[in-house]
């Protein structure tokens, strides 16, 4: 994908620096927990929990500004 990327629209994964290695891992980290916190829920609640685990990234993604500056936030 990065190599699509630079190709079609000249995107430097490089031009990010070092910076980017603490956000992937932040990033990574977030994902392992949601994860397990989305499993142990359905393990405990039994599988007509399962629902539960699909918005529960939908949910968050409004409030850790994905689609706009957390700044509008009432």
């Amino acid at each position: 994908m990065l190599s699509i990327a630079g190709l079609c629209f000249g995107y430097n994964i490089f031009r990010i620096g070092f910076l980017l290695i603490p956000f992937l891992l932040v990033l990574f980290i977030f994902g392992m927990a949601m994860g397990i916190f989305v499993s142990a829920l359905i393990f405990r609640l039994g599988p007509a929990a399962e629902w539960i685990g699909w918005p529960i990234p939908m949910v968050l993604s409004v409030f850790s500004g994905v689609f706009y500056p957390v700044s509008n936030l009432p």
